[in-house]
């Protein structure tokens, strides 16, 4: 099957210093997906570290749309070059062990449309995670989204509605899982391909170089909120007046069924060999 990583891009080559190597590492196509009028000093960039042939280096069709544009661009961009599955990364994140082949894999078979890389800090939260960590071959669905490395299907992603190029810097990932769960399909965490953030949370570039200040951020944020609750209504999001919550159990329930809640509340964990679509799965 034909793969590729696409890494989004912006202001952050100190950031691409950092975790190029480990892509390059993994011996795949990686394409970096980056503003107009970064794409040619990102090829120096390349050309400079010796890195220009294996990445190659395509720009957006319009300029400073944000994040959500980035993600859907790059799930169209996977689609032209006939990625079966692509992993969308962030340009902060690299791989730390194992084969990114493992959660392109699981996508390809449409065993879930998202499977995301595992973090270490998921041990703090899931439990016997450090133990799960250490073990290949497990996956846990999830409600909420875990978007720093993440393989898709790229047709389950375009049926899904693809991300949603109107949140500029929040909730772009969280809707592309709703609207995964509403074709009835989840995402997934895998234990096989580990990830790590070379990064703080608000360093500069990214997001921030979108929104221009922490202000602006906070008025983009609240746009986010707004747009995915008319969208949704109050059964699945909170209205904009309160604090962001998706209701994740609902959506569960609605479009996939009370097992898919169960199994989700529960954290199960599952062998990826044995996972198939949600619907199947929890019929």
């Amino acid at each position: 099957m034909k793969y590729g990583v696409i890494i989004i891009t912006r202001d952050r080559k100190d950031m691409l210093f950092k975790t190029l190597p480990a892509w390059i590492e993994q011996d795949i196509p990686i394409t970096l997906l980056t503003e107009v009028n970064q794409a040619a000093d990102l090829r120096e960039f390349l050309k400079e570290e010796g890195w220009d042939p294996y990445i190659n280096v395509k720009s957006h069709k319009k300029p400073d749309m944000g994040v959500g544009y980035a993600r859907a661009a790059a799930t169209t961009l996977a689609n032209t070059l006939g990625y079966k599955a692509y992993v969308l990364s962030d340009d902060d994140t690299k791989p730390t062990r194992g084969d990114v082949r493992a959660i392109l894999d699981f996508c390809a078979k449409k065993r879930g449309i998202v499977c995301a890389g595992w973090m270490s800090n998921y041990g703090l939260w899931i439990p016997d995670g450090n133990k799960i960590g250490k073990q290949d071959g497990l996956v846990i669905p999830r409600p909420a989204a875990h978007d720093r490395i993440m393989a898709l299907n790229t047709e389950l992603a375009l049926r899904a509605g693809n991300f949603n190029p109107k949140l500029r810097v929040y909730h772009d990932t969280s809707e592309m899982n709703r609207r995964g769960i509403k074709i009835g399909h989840l995402w997934y965490i895998h234990s096989s391909f580990h990830i790590g953030m070379v990064n703080k949370p608000k360093d500069p570039g990214g997001i921030a170089a979108h929104a221009g200040t922490v202000e602006r951020r906070a008025e983009l944020e609240k746009e986010a909120h707004r747009i995915v609750y008319k969208q949704w209504g109050e059964r699945y999001v909170s209205h904009p007046s309160k604090k962001y919550m998706c209701r994740w159990p609902h959506l569960l329930v609605d479009f996939i069924g009370p097992k898919a809640a169960a199994a989700v509340k529960e954290i199960r964990v599952y062998e990826a060999t044995q996972v198939r679509s949600a619907r199947r799965m929890f019929a």
